[in-house]
Order: C-alpha cells, then structure tokens, then sequence
C-alpha cells in the first residue's frame, strides 16, 4: 500500500436501509440527473444544480449503504461509481456534501481517529446481500476511492475493483464477469480463455494451449481425453498438451491439429492413405469422392482402390482404375467393374469412351455411355428384362425407351418385360427401319405394327399400312371411324378413334394428344370431310345438332358427313348408296329416268333421332315414293316433282306427308355436288334433257371406288365389270363418281368418273348443266 493512504477510523455502522433516511428539502428541489465525478473538487453529483442529494443516491443502482458518524452525526453513503466503491457525504446539513476527500473536513472527524498505523475497523450490522464485507477495515486508495475485499450487495470487489475471472474464495474457485459470480453452467469466454461454470463453481478452463480441471483439491491439466470446450471437441495427450498429428486412440485412426481432430480430411501417413470423416475417424468400408477421385478404404481404414475421373487434370491418370494388392498398386482387369455405387467398363485398362452393349455373358449384357454402365439386360424365360442403377441397386426397369443394339430401340412396359423394338434409319436392314414390332406373349412371335397409332418415346405417331413411321403433313386413315394426322417430322397432333368400351367416339389433340377440345371439329376419313362434336369429355355427340346456321347429323359413331341447313331432309348416303348399288349396280334395260326414280325409294333409314330424317322400310311403303314417273326435262325444269314420305321430329316418326324434290335446281359444278344428287345431262344446246345419274361422291382412283362396293358387299368381280374409268378425258374430274342408269345398248346401270361429259360418237357428246339438290 502507498505510504500516500491516509488510513481513516470511522467508527462508522453502515446500515443498509430499504428506504432513504429523510431530512429537511431546500425550497426548490433541484432535478435529478446522471451520477457525475468531478476529479478536481473530488465530490460527486447527482442533481442539476450540482449537489449530491441522499433522496436521489438510495434509489438508484449505484447505492451501496449508508453510516452515520457516532461523533459529528454526519451521514456517509456508500456508492459504486467506475467499478470502485467511495463514501460519499450525504448530509444535508454538512457543507461537505458530495466529497469524497477527507483532508478537508479532518478536524471535524470522529475524536476516535487514530494515527496511520492504526487499522480502520469498521463493524457491518449487515446488508442487502447477507454478505459480510469490510470486517477488517477499509483504506483509502490515492484517489479517495475504497480499498475492500467481499461482496457488496452481488458484486464482489477485490481491493475496491469488481472483480474478474477465476478466483478463489474460501477454496471455492468462482467464475466472476463485471463483479458478478457466473452461476449458470455453461463454457464462458474472458479474453483469450474459456471457463467452464458448473453449479455455481468452475470445473474447466482453457487458455488456448493446456486445460485444467478444479477440484476441491485444487486444479490439473487434463490428460489423456477428449473434452469438448465451446462445442469444439479437443483432445489432451498424457502431458496435458494439445494432440498433435496421427494418433490410434481406443482402436480408431484420428489425426489432430493443435487437438482438433481434421475432419473429411485426407492425408497419406507412411505407406497408406486415410480418409477422416465428419467424426473425425478413418473412414472403413467405403468409397469417398473428392478432387474427381473415388477412392476405397478397407476395414483397416487403409485406401485400396482408386479411380481417377475422366476429366481428371493428368491426362496419364485420366480413366485410370488401380487396386493395390499384394503391397503395390496395379490396373484393374478389363471389364465392368462397381465403383462407389456406378458400374464401369473399362478396356485396355482406362475407362471406355464409346456408347455401346457389353456381353458379360450368354443371358446377361450392360449397356454403356462413355464408359458409365446404365442398364443391365438379362435374359430369362424367354424373355428380355431390363435394370437400371437407382440408388446404387439394380432396380426392374418399367415404362421406359432403352437402346438395345445400333439402330434398334427397346420399349420395357410396367412389368419390366421387353415389349416394343423400334429400328431407327441405323438399322443394317432396310426393310426393317423405321418400323415398330410388338411381342405377342400367346405365340412368343415378334409382329410389325400396321395401319395404327403408336407411342414411341415422348411422341404418338402413325405406322402405315407397310408398317413404316410415316413422316409429312396430313391425315392419315385407319378405319371408317379412325385417323391421325402427322406433321412435317411424322409426330400426330390428332387423332380420331371409336372406343367400344364406351361406345363412343373420342377426339385427342396436341403434340402429346392430352389438350382438351370442344365444339365442333373436322377430320378428314377415307378422304372426305368428317364433322365430329366433341363434348367436355372428350366424346363425340350423336344425333341431330343445330351448330351456327346448320344442322349436323351426326350417326351412332358421332359422324357427319354433311351439314344442312333448318329444314332440309336427312338420310344415310352410305347406308342409301350400299342399297341402291346392291340392287342394281350391273343390271340392264332400266333407262336413267326409271333408275333414278326407283333410287329415291332406296332412300332413308330406320332411326328418327335425326331431324327431317327419311323413313325406310321397302321401296313400296318406305323412302321417297314418287307419286309417277318424271323425264329429266321434268327434274331440271318447271316442274313439280313431288313424292311421299314419312319424316322423323328428331324424337319419334310423324305422320306420312309429300315433299318437293326439285326445288332446289342449281347449274353444274364440283363444288356445288353432295352425294344422291340428281345430275341432268343435255346435248348441245337442247333445252329437253337427255340422261341423268346420281352422284356417287369423290374417290381417289378407280380402284378406291371399287373398295369401296366391296366393303358395302359387291363381288370383286362385278366391281371390276361396272366401274369405268376414263380419267379426265373429254373435261371431266377423274375424282369425282356417278351412278348412271340405262347406258350403252343395253341401258345398264354402272359407275364412272364422266361426271361432267358422257362421250359418244359424231361428237353428240352429253354435258351435265344442272343439278338437283335433292336433300336440300
């Protein structure tokens, strides 16, 4: 202690009181502000007008206690201020208010003051903590403030500083921040060192390099064990010192850096390699990628296999694979091999780099891109199944496009069983390229795909009747109540097809034939126009329907072929035409006139549900009995035709009434012709009619229309004998069909493409001029 101290007896009892001690106020009370020191004057202040009032002191955190001097009755407070402790006069009535300097106000002391060497004894009643302090005296520092050891409430003060740190007190070690003891269990830093607090007493502390234990018995390093400090794990050696470098520690390899185990973390100790994982151990029994390098370590946690990236940045080492056996290193066989969960082949020791099959054996063959194994082939019960790696395992490949041999694609379905083959352009056989085969399982026999739709990958498109995917734009048929139509590449955007299962047609549209369409649609089957309507299932309506200006007939299978308008009749053409061909197609002596009126009485059906639709039953009491017989000057001039007929209210049949046949007489064109029209024929400039037909519709060729009569059961042979084709000779369309009666000598009724002009000799040829809209 400084022989500057000036020891001081008070004689003093601090009392630490719940409540200040009042006393008389100055008229005006001053405010209450911040506690300031002013070293200079050595007083302190608590109020605006620079005073230290005891009002103000006891309420707030720095009030320590108070004592009143025995012999001047003045009143001392005890405050803590800079994280020392002062007494402070707190007197009113004493003009030292606020000091903290004792050499000015000495004389008026305690008589009990003693000389310098006479120690300060200051006797504690108690205070707010239960803690006694100061039993021993007190000195003052040089600047005034208390020298002490103990607690003051809950702060601790060494030599009148709070204390900080570890410090025993009564051979207990406390944990001190600020002068506050740590109670909470937990690791705390102070500077440089961390404490570990347990139960109010500290356990460990580390200061970067050793790290004691204290006990009752006092403190030790830690030897020999792993201790987590601030949740970084460390690990001691026998000395106490940090772990450094490869250690084996209860049978596994760890390797320490100022004793912190390396984690993933590969280092080569003598002759072999070791990989530390996320716990710090040698890895065993697996495989560790990094730096594009697989690498295996065994259970001796030694590195045994590795294999080098194809991208590896030494080209020497690039695809390599090496397996160190017998105390060395050496190149793995030829063939595939399993590395880290990926199958390999390798070939001339360095990883493959073509895309291609390898058979392992006769029923069992890989197949590989660049090297990496994808798919694994086995052959069984005379069958193809198909794998691929999922997971590091070998899982039943389902629903999924493979390449099998150069040009040849395979499809494996939902049992993992080969299904489809597809032979791309690449394939070896000409015949075979481009086209599809499936497996029938009931004859275990491959069998082309024709004249359908097909799925091959992402895509539907169309194999024609040769089998081949076809490519180019436009509709394509596959039966009277289905066709797909394919763009430039060949890839079907729509499709048309009948579902028995629901007894209905369904309409898809889209590249992936999956967009929602409704309303009306046109499809193109057999080379007409096919109106279908489609409802918000996808589905085809049937029955009569009013869309826009027009009524659509649309028969069992949602089909129409054609559109009229409100009150014209309906009949089956096909139903009607497949009657009149099989009654007199071939026949002879039965002039036009007679074939065409005898025709009208083929005309109608048995279903009502359409609107204005002809009842058929015979030709004497069904379709369109005319009431005699008309000439063709008849049919295309003033005339009336007229005939009987029982009609349909789109629901049930009404009662028999007549019709007008020939109200609607417009001049010849293509364009203007529905199939069962009446064509008038006239020679030169006569204004009598010379011959009538019935047209047929629009064919391709020839040899469609006679497929046509043998669908709807003509004999080949009859179809070969009554289809004349004269092409476009004379001006005719060679696409467009009649039926004509009473032709040649002996007026027999065939079909032919002379539409528009029937030749004969001397140049009389006959012109069609007027058509009879007969439905309309």
């Amino acid at each position: 202690m400084k022989k500057q101290m000036r020891l001081l007896l008070c004689c003093l009892i601090f009392v630490l009181m719940a409540s200040g001690v009042s006393f008389t106020a100055e008229a005006a009370t001053p405010k209450k502000t911040k506690l300031t020191q002013d070293e200079e004057t050595h007083t302190f202040s608590n109020a605006k007008d620079g005073s230290f009032r005891y009002d103000y002191a006891v309420k707030s955190d720095y009030y320590k206690g108070v004592a009143v001097d025995e012999s001047t009755k003045i009143r001392y407070m005890l405050i803590d201020y800079g994280d020392r402790l002062w007494a402070v006069v707190a007197d009113g009535d004493s003009e030292w208010t606020g000091s903290y300097d004792t050499s000015s106000y000495l004389a008026n002391m305690s008589t009990s003051f003693k000389p310098s060497t006479t120690k300060t004894v200051l006797q504690i009643k108690k205070n707010k903590t239960g803690n006694k302090y100061l039993e021993n005296g007190f000195y003052y520092a040089d600047d005034y403030s208390i020298l002490t050891t103990g607690f003051s409430m809950d702060t601790y003060y060494i030599n009148g500083a709070k204390a900080k740190g570890v410090k025993e007190i009564d051979g207990v070690y406390s944990f001190f921040q600020k002068g506050k003891q740590v109670t909470k269990t937990g690791w705390y830093q102070s500077g440089k060192t961390y404490v570990y607090v347990s139960k109010k007493q500290v356990k460990y502390r580390f200061n970067g390099l050793v790290c004691y234990q204290y006990k009752a018995s006092g403190k030790k390093r830690v030897t020999n064990k792993f201790l987590t400090i601030n949740d970084v794990e460390y690990r001691f050696d026998k000395a106490g010192n940090l772990e450094q470098g490869f250690q084996e520690i209860a049978g596994e390899y760890y390797y320490f850096q100022d004793g912190r185990a390396r984690t993933n973390y590969y280092k080569k100790v003598g002759k072999y390699g070791y990989y530390f994982g996320a716990d710090g151990k040698a890895v065993r029994n697996t495989w560790v990628k990094f730096k594009k390098i697989d690498r295996y370590f065994a259970a001796s946690g030694h590195n045994t296999r590795i294999f080098y990236a194809a991208d590896y940045t030494k080209a020497d080492k690039a695809g390599r694979y090496m397996l160190y056996k017998n105390k060395k290193w050496s190149y793995a066989a030829d063939g595939i091999h399993k590395i880290n969960g990926v199958y390999y082949y390798f070939k001339k020791s360095k990883l493959g780099t073509t895309s291609c099959w390898y058979d392992k054996n006769d029923t069992t063959s890989y197949y590989m891109k660049k090297g990496t194994v994808l798919y694994k082939r086995v052959y069984k019960d005379n069958t193809y199944r198909f794998y691929q790696l999922i997971n590091n395992k070998w899982k039943k490949a389902k629903n999924i496009w493979t390449p099998a041999k150069k040009g040849e694609i395979h499809y494996y379905n939902e049992d993992g069983v080969l299904q489809y083959k597809y032979f791309t352009e690449k394939y070896k056989t000409g015949a075979y390229q481009k086209t599809m085969w499936c497996h029938n399982t009931d004859t275990n026999r491959w069998q082309k795909m024709k004249n359908m739709l097909v799925s091959y990958k992402t895509y539907y498109y169309y194999a024609g009747l040769d089998g081949k995917l076809l490519t180019g734009e436009g509709w394509h048929t596959i039966d009277d109540w289905s066709a797909v139509y394919t763009d430039a590449a060949g890839k079907v955007s729509k499709y048309i097809y009948y579902d028995a299962e629901q007894d209905c047609s369904v309409y898809k549209q889209g590249i992936y034939l999956n967009e929602p369409v409704t309303g009306l649609v046109t499809v193109q089957i057999n080379g007409k126009d096919v109106y279908y309507l489609i409802g918000e299932s996808g589905t085809a309506t049937t029955g009569s329907q009013e869309i826009g200006n027009y009524i659509y007939d649309f028969d069992r299978y949602g089909r129409a072929y054609t559109r009229r308008l409100e009150g014209t009749l309906y009949w089956n053409t096909d139903e009607w035409m497949a009657r009149v061909i099989n009654t007199y197609l071939g026949k002879t002596n039965i002039p036009c006139n007679v074939f065409a009126d005898q025709a009208y009485a083929l005309a109608g059906g048995d279903n009502p549900v359409f609107k204005l639709a002809v009842k058929y039953t015979d030709e004497v009491t069904g379709g369109i009995i005319l009431d005699r017989m008309y000439t063709g000057t008849e049919w295309g001039g003033t005339a009336t035709i007229s005939a009987k007929l029982t009609l349909s209210d789109g629901t049930n049949w009404l009662e028999p009434d007549s019709v007008v046949l020939n109200s609607n007489v417009t001049p010849f064109s293509y364009d203007a012709l529905t199939p069962g029209d009446m064509i008038i024929y006239y020679k030169g400039k006569s204004k009598e009619a010379s011959h009538v037909s019935l047209y047929l519709g629009k064919f391709e060729n020839a040899q469609a229309v006679k497929d046509y009569l043998v669908k709807i059961g003509i004999s080949k042979k009859k179809a070969e004998a009554c289809v004349k084709d004269w092409g476009t000779y004379y001006g005719n369309d060679g696409t467009y069909w009649c039926i004509h009666g009473g032709m040649g000598k002996t007026s027999q009724v065939y079909i032919s493409n002379s539409v528009y002009c029937i030749p004969a000799s001397n140049n009389t040829n006959t012109y069609a001029r007027k058509i009879v809209n007969v439905i309309d």
